[in-house]
C-alpha cells in the first residue's frame, strides 16, 4: 500500500509540476502575443503616416522601411518579457527584413508587416524530471490599406447632373474655372423637381451629425471640414438629413474654442478656404422638405473654391490666412459670380480636380499612386490580420 500512494504521490506531483509549469508558459506566450500584435500595428502605423495621397505602397515602405522597424523594435522592447527578442534569420519568401519584422506590398497593393517574438519560460518544477525550459515563438501580421471611411467634407451638396456638367467642361477645359449653383433645390412657391429631385425649403446644406445644428455648425464645417470620419461600410450610397433654408454670410459665428482656425462667421470662413482643396459631397436624389429632406449621396467632388457668392455678399481675394495666391478668373464673363444681391443667386467659382464615386474611393485612395484632394483627409486603414 505505502508503495501505491509514493507513485500516486510522485504522479499528482509531476502532474501539478507540469500543470504550474504550462501555466506559466501560457501567461508568457500570451505576453509574446500581446507584444506581437502591438509591434505589428505601430509599425502598421508608421507606414500609414507616411503614406501621403499619391504615393505608391512600393514607394511608402521602401521611405518609410526603417521607420517602420524602428517602431516595431521599440514596442516590443516595451512590452515583451524581460527575456524575449525578435527573431533572428532571413524574412519569408516575398518579404523584406528579417524574421523579427518584415514588411510587404500584398498582392492587393496594401502594407503588410509582420512581428515575430520569441522567447522561453522556466521549467520550474518540470527540471526535476528532466524537463528543460520551454521555447516559445509568437507572430502577428498587421496590414495597412486604403480608405474605408472618409473626412472632412464640407456642407454643400452638389446635384450629380451639374457634377456630370462639371467634369465634361472640365475634359475640354483643363484646370479652368466654373460655377457651381446654390440655388434652392426648388423655385417659387411650388416644388420644381431638378435633375436629382425637389426638397422643398432646401438650399443643398448637409446636416452630417443629425444635431439641431445651429448655423455655427455649418460655418465649423466650411471651415475646417466635417472632423469626424464617415464611414461608408460595403454600400455605393450614404445618406444625410438636409438643413432647411442657407445661413447668412453675416452668421453662424464660430471661435478657436469651437474649432474654427480663427474666429469667424460663414463669410469669414468662405474665405479661409480660398484658393485650398475642398471635397464636396455629390448626391442624386433629395426628397422630403425643410429639416425632414435626405439626400443620397453617391460620391465627392475635390474642387478648389476660387470665389463664392451668397446674397450680397462675396469673396474671390487671395487667401491671407494661408498666405496663397488668388485662383479666381476674372477675365471669363461666362464664369462670374453673380452681381445681383438677390437672396436666390447665390454660387461658388471652383476649379475642379476630380469626381471619386463612393464604391470607387477605397480603390483609388489606396496605395496606387493617385493623387487627390479627395485623398489627402480620408484615413488610412490599420488592423491585424493575423
Amino acid at each position: 500500500m505505502a508503495v501505491v500512494v509514493a507513485i500516486l504521490v510522485m504522479l499528482l506531483a509531476g502532474m501539478a509540476a507540469f500543470a504550474t509549469d504550462f501555466g506559466l508558459a501560457y501567461a508568457r506566450k500570451r505576453q509574446l502575443q500581446t507584444a506581437s500584435d502591438g509591434a505589428a500595428l505601430a509599425a502598421a502605423k508608421t507606414l500609414a503616416d507616411a503614406a501621403t495621397p499619391g504615393l505608391s505602397c512600393a514607394t511608402v515602405v521602401s521611405t518609410a522601411m526603417t521607420s517602420a522597424r524602428a517602431s516595431a523594435v521599440a514596442y516590443a522592447a516595451a512590452n515583451a518579457p524581460a527575456d524575449a527578442t525578435l527573431a533572428t534569420g532571413p524574412a519569408p519568401s516575398g518579404w523584406s527584413g528579417d524574421a523579427g519584422v518584415a514588411i510587404r506590398c500584398n498582392p492587393t497593393g496594401n502594407a503588410e508587416v509582420r512581428v515575430q517574438e520569441v522567447g522561453s519560460s522556466p521549467s520550474v518544477f518540470g527540471g526535476i524530471f528532466g524537463v528543460s525550459d520551454y521555447q516559445l515563438s509568437r507572430d502577428a501580421t498587421a496590414a495597412m490599406g486604403p480608405a474605408t471611411a472618409v473626412t472632412g467634407l464640407r456642407p454643400f451638396a452638389v446635384c450629380s447632373a451639374a457634377v456630370d456638367q462639371l467634369l465634361a467642361y472640365d475634359a475640354s477645359h483643363p484646370g479652368d474655372a466654373q460655377l457651381i449653383d446654390l440655388n434652392k433645390v426648388f423655385q417659387g412657391s411650388t416644388s420644381v423637381a431638378t435633375p436629382c429631385g425637389s426638397a422643398p425649403g432646401n438650399w443643398g446644406t448637409l446636416d452630417f451629425d443629425g444635431g439641431s445644428n445651429p448655423a455655427g455648425d455649418t460655418t465649423l464645417w466650411t471651415d475646417v471640414g466635417y472632423n469626424l470620419s464617415i464611414d461608408l461600410g460595403s454600400t455605393l450610397q450614404i445618406f444625410f438629413a438636409g438643413d432647411p433654408g442657407f445661413p447668412s454670410a453675416n452668421g453662424g459665428q464660430c471661435t478657436t474654442t469651437d474649432g474654427c482656425v480663427q474666429t469667424v462667421k460663414l463669410a469669414g470662413a468662405l474665405n479661409d478656404i480660398l484658393d485650398r482643396p475642398s471635397v464636396l459631397p455629390v448626391f442624386d436624389v433629395v426628397s422630403g422638405s425643410g429639416s425632414n429632406s435626405t439626400y443620397r449621396v453617391v460620391g465627392f467632388i475635390g474642387l478648389r473654391l476660387c470665389g463664392w457668392k451668397i446674397g450680397n455678399q462675396s469673396g474671390t481675394g487671395a487667401n491671407t490666412f494661408y498666405n496663397l495666391p488668388s485662383c479666381y478668373d476674372s477675365s471669363n464673363p461666362n464664369v462670374a459670380l453673380p452681381t445681383s444681391n438677390g437672396s436666390n443667386v447665390n454660387a461658388f467659382q471652383v476649379r475642379v480636380d476630380r469626381f471619386i464615386p463612393i464604391g470607387e474611393l477605397s480603390s483609388y485612395c489606396g496605395l496606387t499612386g493617385n493623387p487627390s484632394v479627395i485623398c489627402e483627409d480620408s484615413p488610412r486603414v490599420t488592423q491585424l490580420i493575423n
